[in-house]
């Protein structure tokens, strides 16, 4: 969640704190009673979700990045040695290929990385009784074959985490909406207690109220000069 949402949720547990401290003085409120049990069930319902969005990529872009780190361990000695062979045998096409630099190759977005990966990959397994002396071996190419299949599935799984982190921040903004609107409904109703109940009524809106917590002000870049004394 943001800050704000990260704000209005303190500020929901806070409300219910105050009726959890105050609760026979709603026992024989139904409606008010059950406004504030169908809060709660919203409430928890933020929290929950909440932690599932947190978790819905945990671990999965970590993965990928060992997974991309252990593509290249392979891909790169292949490249290197495939570039080496095509310079000297006048191979032009082996050669455009495996001179791109590892830099700008990884600068490349991640399906640029896998189809120029798998492409070269294809133009070594095509000349590799060929490149036996450059450490190129049928064993090799199937290693960065693995690798390079193991790195594609990564970006699926933490593309799905994604997808599901969207919907749950989407989810978790209409049960806000949710949450505001029976808070309406119970400020209305607290109106009871006003004269009755002025602490109970007092510290439920003070409760109400979003407080930004966790933000820090910058001081004003020319702060007025201050006076001396005697002038």
């Amino acid at each position: 969640m943001d800050k704000y949402r990260e704000n209005k949720q303190t500020r929901n547990l806070a409300v219910l704190s105050v009726f959890d401290e105050n609760a026979e003085k709603i026992a024989d409120f139904p409606a008010l009673k059950t406004s504030v049990d169908d809060f709660r069930t919203v409430v928890s319902a933020v929290a929950s979700q909440a932690q599932d969005a947190g978790s819905a990529t945990a671990g999965k872009t970590k993965d990928k990045e060992d997974a991309e780190e252990a593509m290249f361990r392979v891909l790169m000695p292949v490249m290197g040695g495939l570039s080496a062979w095509a310079r000297k045998n006048g191979d032009n096409a082996a050669y455009s290929a495996s001179t791109v630099s590892e830099s700008k190759l990884r600068r490349k977005r991640d399906t640029e990385q896998i189809t120029d990966a798998g492409g070269l990959l294809k133009i070594a397994q095509d000349r590799v009784g060929k490149l036996k002396d450059y450490k190129i071996t049928p064993d090799v190419l199937a290693d960065l074959g693995q690798k390079i299949d193991a790195f594609a599935a990564t970006i699926g799984t933490r593309e799905s985490g994604v997808a599901n982190r969207t919907a749950l921040h989407t989810s978790i903004k209409a049960l806000f909406a949710d949450a505001d609107d029976i808070l309406e409904d119970i400020s209305g109703m607290m109106e009871s207690f006003k004269a009755s109940e002025p602490k109970f009524y007092d510290e439920y809106f003070s409760a109400k109220q979003v407080k930004a917590t966790g933000i820090r002000h910058k001081p004003p870049k020319n702060p007025p000069a201050q006076s001396q004394p005697g002038k």
